[in-house]
This record gives C-alpha cells, sequence and structure tokens, in this order.
C-alpha cells in the first residue's frame, strides 16, 4: 500500500527529509511516544558520504522495520529536478529507489521533490521509474482527488512559534508560493 492509501479523511501526515540524524535523535522518541507515524524522505548521496549528520546505513535499516516510519525517496544528490537533463532526473530517482529499495528490504513508493522542483517531465519520469506518489513544496491541502505526483506539504521548522505553527497547518506563511509560483 501506498502512505497516502492509508491516510484518514482531515488527517495531517509527518514526513521528515534528507535523512538527518536529528530525526532520529529528536523527534523518533516524540513520535513513538504518542503512536505519530511518519515518512523520512531519504537522500541517498548524503547516507553515502557517511556524515554522522545523516543517518547510517544501518540506522535505515533499523528505521525501515519500525512499526511507525516510513521510508521514501528524495534522489542521490538533492537536486532541483527540472534543470536535470533526462539522463541525470532517470539517474536520481532510479538509483535512489534501488540503494533504498536494497538496504530496506522492501519497495519504495514514496518521492519527494528536493526543493519541491518538479514539472510534467519529473513526474512522468516518477510514474516511469515506479513510484506510486511523490510529494512537492507546495503548501495546501490534499484532497482525494488530488494528483498524486504533485501533493502539497506544509514546511515546519525548529525555530517556529506555535502561532507560525498554527498558520502553516491552517494554509497560511506559503513561502513557496511567494518564491516559485
Amino acid at each position: 500500500n501506498s502512505i497516502r492509501d492509508e491516510i484518514e479523511e482531515n488527517s495531517i501526515a509527518v514526513s521528515f527529509d534528507d535523512g538527518y540524524a536529528s530525526s532520529i535523535k529528536y523527534a523518533l522518541p516524540i513520535l513513538e511516544e504518542y503512536k505519530i507515524p511518519c515518512v523520512i524522505f531519504v537522500a541517498t548521496g548524503f547516507i553515502k558520504q557517511q556524515s554522522t549528520q545523516f543517518i547510517s546505513r544501518k540506522q535505515l535499516q533499523e528505521l525501515a522495520s519500525h512499526e511507525l516510519i516510513s521510508i521514501g525517496s528524495h534522489t542521490v544528490t538533492h537536486p532541483h529536478l527540472v534543470r536535470c537533463n533526462n539522463e541525470i532526473l532517470h539517474r536520481e530517482l532510479v538509483e535512489s529507489k534501488l540503494f533504498l529499495e536494497d538496504i530496506c528490504g522492501k519497495q519504495i513508493t514514496c518521492l519527494s521533490y528536493p526543493n519541491g522542483s518538479y514539472d510534467t517531465r519529473t513526474i512522468t519520469e516518477a510514474k516511469k521509474t515506479g513510484y506510486q506518489q511523490a510529494y512537492c513544496s507546495r503548501v495546501g491541502y490534499n484532497a482525494t482527488e488530488e494528483n498524486r505526483y504533485s501533493l502539497a506539504r506544509t514546511c515546519i521548522y525548529g525555530s517556529d512559534k506555535l502561532t507560525d505553527f498554527k498558520g502553516r497547518v491552517f494554509g497560511h506563511n506559503d513561502w513557496h508560493g511567494l518564491f516559485f509560483s
């Protein structure tokens, strides 16, 4: 099943991009305490760097078997996909997916476009590569008939105050729309 199929109406889904180790250190205990499922979208090139800033291969394996966590692709090198030529676009989507599937031992069906960067060409390639859904940085709500390859997400930052959080959840503070529309 895809993650989107499991979400009930009027729900909020939690996700983290890039594969930062801080997602485990700070967020996971809270998610476990409140039994909140989440998706971690991993840029596989960051894991290959073996930096302590990002999760390791071993941690990725452990996360993939965690009951509350789903793993998704965030490409290899985190590029603006609309700026990639066809060969690089294909490689970014395929190599990330295969790397994650090899380590996680399960099919990777979700993609988060780095920098929210997508267009019809990236959607077509995501479909061909076998992704069943893809998320962008467009702020908004996702109706059940929403395009599965341009699902909206709202960015929440550690520096946000409670009023910022509430504003973003209710559709205000669309920074991506201000700069990229």
